[in-house]
């Protein structure tokens, strides 16, 4: 999703814009495609349907009912968080190695 930086400072993520937007619009078609779903026979016949569009920090886009992409856009991106947690490495070396951070029993 983007870049990190280790440098002795904390941690700074730079996002890539570009590819946040692509995950935001696959999000977005799954969603579409999911309630596109609940309209056929057999969704119906179990009683699948959406469940409504309430989430409330997308009311504006809520309300433009002739773009319900702007709404699935603002619900994606007020609803999902990465899966992923920051990590770094580091060397591991012998007791006299002066460039290791930590020894084989990670002390």
């Amino acid at each position: 999703m983007g870049e990190c930086f280790y440098w002795y400072r904390p941690t700074q993520v730079v996002p890539d814009q570009r590819l946040l937007n692509r995950c935001v619009c696959v999000c977005v078609a799954g969603m579409q495609l999911a309630e596109n779903f609940t309209r056929t026979h057999v969704f119906a016949e179990l009683g699948a349907r959406p469940t409504g569009r309430h989430h409330p920090h997308c009311t504006s886009a809520a309300a433009a009912d002739d773009q319900p992409e702007s709404y699935l856009d603002c619900f994606v991106r007020q609803n999902t968080m990465s899966a992923y947690h920051l990590a770094g490495t580091c060397r591991m070396g012998a007791a006299g190695d002066h460039a290791a951070v930590v020894d084989p029993q990670l002390r």
